[in-house]
């Protein structure tokens, strides 16, 4: 196998692993409309929504606010174009949009999870409008 054929093999592999990726909105509406946009263009499987009180440094100074976190169980295929998403019309200069791993899931749960996650094609394009949907913050 040439380098070129394993890391084609590695990184489709390394798409169809399942993850759960986080994203902040500055309210509960912004986070639903996220979310239910994620879950029409077939990018995640499923949404938690949920609200945090969050304590960060910004500019030299101490924030706090109220939260809405999403929590989409999706893949790393979809991971790309679910940030651009997330990220248009944000109010935040640097949105906080992060992944953590799922660990150990049954094959079932695996399986359900990708086959809704998974993009249709492998040429997702971020910048395409037919695939972004604003979220206003």
């Amino acid at each position: 196998m040439k380098p070129s054929d394993e890391f084609q093999a590695r990184y489709e592999s390394f798409k169809k692993r399942p993850l759960v990726m986080h994203v902040h909105f500055p309210s509960r509406d912004s986070a639903r409309a996220f979310s239910r946009a994620a879950l029409l263009a077939g990018l995640a499987a499923a949404a938690n929504v949920r609200e945090v009180e969050s304590m960060y440094v910004w500019n030299e100074d101490l924030c706090e606010r109220q939260e809405w976190i999403v929590d989409l169980k999706t893949s790393a295929a979809s991971f790309d174009a679910l940030a651009c998403m997330a990220s248009k019309g944000h109010r935040d200069q640097v949105p906080a949009i992060y992944t953590s791993d799922i660990g150990i899931l049954t094959l079932a749960y695996q399986d359900w999870i990708l086959r809704h996650s998974l993009p249709a094609s492998d040429e997702i394009d971020p910048g395409d409008p037919s695939q972004t949907v604003t979220v206003a913050g």
